[in-house]
């Protein structure tokens, strides 16, 4: 079986299911064999920009630059703070702990087992209340 493409002529109008599908899985492991090569690659550079203790490496044509990330603190070693800093002081550096607001949250697979053992209106409820996921596309070999 084959369809043409609702917004013009598909190119592979012509090609029968299981060539799209035979071909949907080579090209998904060309993929995938390039994201590890680019993923070794870059770390590559990485390593060779923190071997020379810098922050970029010199290059003609790319800017090749290792970002720090944004930093973290150890909350642990921080509380010492407390008795280092006045009030106004601290105010500044910490947010005190508090209770947030948060709503209600359902769980789908005991909603779902509960209209599977009570039936009736509880099914009803979650079978109401259900909405699908939105569709994907899945090939793979058997």
């Amino acid at each position: 079986m084959t369809t043409t493409d609702p917004i013009g002529d598909s190119e592979y109008a012509d090609y029968s299911d299981h060539t799209l599908a035979t071909t949907i899985m080579g090209c998904q492991a060309n993929l995938d064999t390039l994201h590890r090569q680019v993923d070794r690659m870059k770390q590559e550079l990485q390593n060779r920009i923190e071997g020379k203790g810098a922050t970029m490496l010199a290059d003609p044509e790319f800017s090749i630059e290792l970002k720090q990330g944004v930093a973290t603190f150890d909350a642990g070693i921080m509380v010492a703070l407390k008795e280092e800093l006045g009030e106004s002081d601290l105010a500044k550096v910490l947010t005190p702990a508090h209770l947030e607001t948060v709503p209600e949250k359902w769980d789908g697979q005991q909603a779902n087992a509960m209209a599977r053992r009570y039936g009736g209106k509880v099914s009803e409820i979650v079978t109401k209340a259900r909405i699908p996921g939105k569709p994907k596309l899945v090939v793979s070999r058997k």
